[in-house]
């Protein structure tokens, strides 16, 4: 596996947040345009749903499983 599949897969795995990535997939991430690109369209994607599902939220009364099979389905379709 080479260092970027290794960061992009790692970062699918984590909350997408930089500071819970260990260093050395952090450095690579910070000094690799595509990695870059992929850590910040991620970040949208997880802000895109979290928004999306506080306003369906509002008007649906779903359990909180059913939004995590959503998000899930959000970062899957992302990929």
């Amino acid at each position: 596996m080479n260092d970027c599949t290794q960061a992009q897969n790692e970062l699918l795995a984590s909350s997408g947040q930089l500071v819970d990535l260990s260093q050395s997939i952090r450095e690579h991430i910070e000094a690799c345009d595509d990695c870059r690109s992929f850590a910040v369209k991620q970040r949208r994607l997880r802000r895109l749903a979290k928004s999306t599902q506080e306003i369906v939220r509002k008007d649906l009364d779903l359990p909180p499983s059913a939004w995590v099979r959503i998000r899930q389905s959000v970062e899957d379709e992302a990929k």
